[in-house]
């Protein structure tokens, strides 16, 4: 059985796709030590799942967002 994946579907699958710790860490090329500060810091928001943690796509683009200096904002890790 087929089932094709309408576009806001498909836009929706990838908005709540949840990344793993080492995910996050080769995408922003920062340590998991600096990933688990950020979110510790409440900078970069998770799901607990069990004992693991998840971040949300939606939130590292955030981050990324928030933090892209402009000449008057800078998140520090």
């Amino acid at each position: 059985m087929n089932v094709a994946i309408v576009p806001a579907t498909r836009k929706k699958l990838i908005e709540c796709r949840l990344l793993k710790i080492s995910e996050v860490s080769d995408c922003l090329n920062l340590s998991r030590s600096s990933i688990y500060g950020l979110m510790d810091a409440g900078l970069l928001a998770y799901v607990k799942l069990g004992k693991s943690r998840r971040i949300p796509l939606s939130a590292v683009q955030k981050l990324v967002r928030e933090g892209t200096v402009t000449g008057e904002k800078l998140i520090e890790v």
